[in-house]
This record gives structure tokens, sequence and C-alpha cells, in this order.
């Protein structure tokens, strides 16, 4: 059987992920159009400054498909991180002289350095920034229902899934935004996790890029995807396009 949520089976059934890039045919999982992800590797470029062009050209044009392609409110959770503040001020610039919305969480706006930075960013590319304020104990009243969501058990995933969880139940049910842009997938692409400045040498930090985007559909896609469809939001994640992905990992 097949479902979008694992609640549909019962417990006598092992539930396993449909493999992202394969299609079900006669009984067996059937490739098509992989990504350089599941081939080996060529460098296509190594003049830095020809691929930073190219990556910055990739960026812009997946953004702006995704703002342009909907006639639905688009609105833009901003961390405070490199990744979400490259999309909005991107986005800041496409869609001016219109102020984009920005969204953070956090449960202090004076002990929170994330928080600090997304005001930052958010004065310096003049978005309508709105800040989400929640206790500790409420977002820890909500992890029961965030599992069940996203269902997973990954502390990190889950770790990070509660303040988005949250933070999609309010934009849901405060605003009119249905559509969703946030900077998930560049930590996967870029080696941007803190661990990748133990990397031996550069092949290894290449090979842990390309594994952690082959799983990431077990972790910060699972993640980002459920909790803003749990509330009937639709995710847009620049950093994934698939012209983009081929181009980094080469």
């Amino acid at each position: 059987g097949f479902a979008s949520e694992a609640k549909a089976f019962d417990k006598a059934h092992e539930v396993v992920h449909f493999p992202p890039g394969y299609y079900w045919c006669n009984n067996m999982f059937v490739s098509y159009q992989p990504l350089s992800l599941y081939s080996p590797i060529s460098t296509m470029e190594t003049n830095r400054a020809v691929a930073a062009n190219k990556i910055r050209i990739l960026l812009y044009e997946s953004i702006f498909k995704r703002i342009q392609n909907t006639d639905r409110s688009v609105a833009f959770f901003l961390s405070g991180g490199l990744d979400s503040s490259i999309i909005a001020s991107v986005a800041a610039k496409i869609l001016h002289p219109n102020k984009i919305e920005t969204y953070s969480i956090g449960t202090s706006e004076q002990d929170s350095p994330d928080l600090l930075a997304a005001n930052q960013v958010a004065d310096h590319i003049g978005s309508n920034h709105h800040v989400i304020l929640f206790s500790p104990e409420t977002l820890f009243g909500k992890i029961e229902t965030t599992v069940k969501a996203i269902e997973s058990y990954d502390c990190t995933t889950v770790r990070a899934s509660v303040p988005m969880y949250a933070l999609s139940e309010y934009v849901s049910t405060h605003t009119d935004h249905k559509v969703i842009l946030s900077g998930e997938g560049a930590d996967e692409l870029f080696g941007g996790y803190l661990y990748f400045h133990n990397a031996p040498n550069e092949e290894a930090f290449q090979e842990e890029t390309i594994r952690l985007c082959r799983d990431v559909h077990m972790y910060d896609v699972l993640r980002a995807d459920r909790c803003t469809a749990a509330h009937g939001l639709e995710l847009r994640v620049p950093f994934f396009d698939k012209a983009f992905v081929e181009y980094v990992v080469s």
C-alpha cells in the first residue's frame, strides 16, 4: 500500500519511505530523471568567479520562479541565518517596491541572537517583519503534536520542528498567506553544518554533502514539508531547485 503519512497503516505493517526520484511499476521502484546525486560526480567548473556567478544567477531564477508562479499570498520564514536571509533579500529586490512579509519565531527578542539577526536583516531589506514569541513551556507542550505531524523521533529533527510547527500554526490562523518560501537545502548543498569543519579533505566534504542531500527527505525536507502542510501551507524551497542542485553538486 501507499500513503502520504504512516498513520494510514496499522502497527502490523512495515512502513518505509518511498524513495525520491522513483515511481512504482510492476512491483518495483523505477528511477526517473535521476539527479547527479545518484551518479558519478564530474567537475564542470573550476573557476571560482565563474562558479559563484552561475550560482547567483541560478538561485535568482529559482526564487523568481517560485514567487511568480502563484496567485496566493506569499510570505517568507526569516530565521536570522544566512540561508533564509538570502532568500528573503533576493525576493525583496524582485518584488520591490512592494514590501515582502517576513516571519520569525523565538522565546525572547532580547536574549535570542537569531531574532536579533532576523530584525537586522528585515531592517536592511525593508520587509514587514513579524516576530512571534512563545514561552518555552508553550513550545514544550507542542512536542507531542509536532511528532505526530512529522512522524519522526530523530532528536535534531524534532528540535527544529517544534518552533517551525508553531510558527506555521500562527501564520495559518492569523494571516491570509498560503505560500511560504524558506532557506531549507543550503546547509546540505554547501556543507553549512558545524561538523563540516572536521572534514579531513575536499573529497570527504563533497561525499557528505551528497549523502545529506540523498537523505534529506527523511530529515529537513520532512520537517519543513510536514510542519507547514499540517497547517494548510505550501512550502517552496529555492535552494532545492533541480537546476540549482545539479550545478552545485558538480
